[in-house]
């Protein structure tokens, strides 16, 4: 596990730069970044990260504003985590208990008080 967790961590610190890129939300937003880069590790594709991204960078949200940034994380988050964000009771999403330690780890590294979208 120590040797796929080094590959990880090596791997995103490589990946998530070049996200910085895409347009939207993902110019805001790291754990928007990372989720992208851990997809594309996973899957060889982020399209699932990528149209969550899209829907709240439509919203007409103030993306200057770091409490509009941590909403939408909130609800990208909540969409990769839980099967039904509006229903607990149907339970997880594969990997939610990754996406719960890249939404900690972000928050608890992010200036601000935990406002990731803040820079």
């Amino acid at each position: 596990m120590t040797a796929y967790n080094e590959h990880l961590k090596k791997y995103l610190a490589e990946a998530v730069p070049s996200t910085t890129t895409l347009p939207g939300l993902f110019q805001k937003s790291l754990i928007a970044r990372v989720l992208y880069a851990d997809q594309m590790n996973q899957h060889g594709q982020a399209d699932d990260v990528k149209d969550l991204v899209d829907k709240q960078s439509a919203s007409g949200r103030d993306f200057g504003r770091c409490d509009n940034i941590t909403v939408a994380e909130n609800e990208i988050l909540a969409r990769v985590i839980w099967k039904d964000p509006s229903d607990h009771t149907i339970g997880k999403r594969p990997f939610s208990n990754r996406y719960k330690t890249i939404q900690r780890i972000v928050r608890a590294n992010a200036v601000n008080g935990g406002l990731s979208g803040c820079v």
